[in-house]
């Protein structure tokens, strides 16, 4: 998709921009950036990891370092901080000093040969979809979300940098403005390339090109895993067990799934779930809300 200008032993050299996730702990969205990382230097390219916004809340904070390294991946937080203030001003001084500082820093890699392309693994427009519905944003959820995304890729247009996107949920089409701004903030702006997780959101992606009248290189990254951390183990046998990893901050999705377990005891009555990444009692609490309460009790169901 991206080739380096190799002159002997020049290896391809990447910059992950992280704008909202934390480096290095952190969920899902977390370990498939440090993952692809892991993979892309096993393969020979240098990669780094840039967190332009600060991802942690007081009271629940994962990452305390502003700089580091992890599994041979340099990272910083170009905010000079990790967790969020509760100052508003603070707040908007962080977000601005982290977009800017992150641009220093990438037209300076530029600059020493050190950069070949950016990699953009959040780009989810889903607060767009929410105005789309006639959701009312806050004024802060207007300022810091809708401009910046598209001020950064703007930005990285006007220094020559490649932008691979990444896809990894149902993108919003915002079709209901006008056909200038629509374009404007597609999911696609200012992208060189793009890497689905699926066929299925590669082939909106071919329409969505369509739609811009442009066509972008492709490559379909699917659900990562380091063999490492993951054995290959034989099959299991018996009861069908059935593990959901998710945060309980996602109270509908668990919900959802604790809805579907209804259907799938009706059929297999011996089924069991495992609940992993969830707090402290917070799978009982859900569970009774939906009905199925007494499958905590029983062994049905249970947390990791």
């Amino acid at each position: 998709m991206i080739q380096a200008a190799q002159n002997g032993s020049r290896s391809l050299k990447v910059a992950c921009l992280l704008r909202s996730t934390g480096f290095p702990e952190g969920m899902a969205a977390t370990n498939r950036v440090r993952l692809l990382g892991k993979a892309l230097i096993a393969e020979g390219v240098d990669v780094r990891v840039l967190c332009t916004r600060v991802s942690e809340r007081p009271g629940r904070v994962l990452n305390l370092r502003t700089t580091g390294e992890c599994d041979g991946i340099p990272f910083v937080y170009t905010t000079g901080a990790t967790t969020r203030s509760d100052s508003f001003a603070v707040r908007r001084y962080r977000e601005v000093r982290g977009l800017a500082a992150a641009l220093l820093e990438l037209r300076r890699l530029q600059a020493g040969r050190r950069l070949d392309c950016i990699y953009l693994p959040e780009v989810s427009m889903a607060r767009l979809a929410r105005l789309a519905s006639g959701e009312r944003l806050t004024a802060s959820e207007m300022v810091s979300q809708l401009p910046t995304l598209w001020l950064l890729r703007a930005t990285l247009k006007l220094l020559g940098i490649p932008v691979i996107v990444e896809l990894n949920e149902l993108p919003a089409v915002v079709t209901w403005l006008p056909p200038g701004l629509s374009r404007r903030v597609s999911q696609l702006s200012g992208a060189t390339g793009v890497t689905p997780i699926s066929d299925w959101l590669r082939e909106w992606t071919e329409r969505e090109a369509a739609r811009l009248g442009r066509s972008f290189d492709t490559v379909v990254i699917p659900i990562v895993v380091d063999p490492d951390e993951q054995p290959v183990t034989a099959y299991p046998r018996g009861d069908a067990m059935f593990v959901y990893s998710a945060s309980t901050a996602y109270y509908r999705s668990a919900a959802f799934i604790f809805r579907t377990m209804k259907h799938v005891w009706e059929r297999h009555p011996r089924a069991r779930i495992t609940m992993t990444g969830v707090q402290p009692d917070m799978t009982a609490r859900i569970a009774a809300l939906e009905g199925v309460g007494e499958a905590v009790s029983d062994g049905r169901m249970a947390e990791s």
